[in-house]
């Protein structure tokens, strides 16, 4: 079964973090040794879609690639069949994938905001301090596990960066504050040469409008199980 676009485009940007990427016969084996508390770094990728509802097995596999996790995250090639992952304590997740060939419209920021490329030590350091400071705010991780993620992950995206491969782009408030950040952009890609773009979100996330109305379109449903 061929990838949707959204698993070949996490799987070529995590290559480039320094992930490893191993193709067994009916599902892959993704690892990033540099930051083993990353869970969609270190996961299993079913891409049989007869095996997605293989419940024992898939877990099975990931307990034995991954002896030391402290997470499950698993991909699959469908929605498994109602009740196959009941009794887990794994959660089913749905996110959408948006694709465009042209390049999506580009709108003005919000009066008193600029936006510029993450460059120096300090961009780097308010890119984690933002992104600590909003799971504290929501609760959606545990704070100092994902700050340590955090630190692992920004060290494989400066290298990104310095190979040219990504940049790095926040929104300053006026006072020359981060508000808010991403990893590559519309325009910068299209400087760059790219002729697609690809974004996923999740089905329930009001960003999707947003990216619709830029000329994004749906594409594919990308199936994930993990731990909440």
């Amino acid at each position: 079964m061929a990838l949707t676009r959204g698993w070949q485009t996490d799987l070529a940007v995590l290559r480039h973090l320094g992930s490893l990427v191993d193709h067994r016969f009916d599902h892959i084996i993704v690892t990033s040794p540099e930051n083993t508390t990353f869970h969609w770094g270190n996961f299993v990728l079913v891409t049989d879609p007869a095996a997605a509802d293989d419940t024992a097995r898939w877990v099975q596999v990931f307990r034995t690639e991954f002896p030391n996790a402290e997470h499950v995250s698993i991909g699959l090639p469908r929605l498994p069949a109602e009740g196959s992952w009941d009794g887990t304590g794994l959660v089913i997740d749905t996110d959408e994938v948006l694709f465009t060939e042209t390049l999506p419209e580009q709108r003005p920021l919000a009066e008193g905001y600029t936006a510029r490329p993450i460059e120096s030590d300090s961009d780097w350091v308010a890119v984690v301090a933002l992104n600590v400071a909003d799971t504290a705010r929501t609760g959606a991780h545990e704070p100092a596990g994902y700050e340590r993620f955090l630190r692992d992950q920004d060290r494989s995206r400066r290298r990104m960066v310095a190979a040219g491969v990504a940049r790095w782009f926040g929104a300053f408030d006026a006072g020359g504050t981060l508000t808010a950040s991403l990893g590559l952009a519309a325009r910068w890609a299209g400087d760059q040469g790219a002729t697609a773009w690809v974004i996923v979100t999740e089905l329930t996330n009001p960003a999707g409008r947003l990216y619709r109305s830029v000329g994004f379109v749906p594409d594919a449903v990308q199936v994930t199980v993990s731990h909440r």
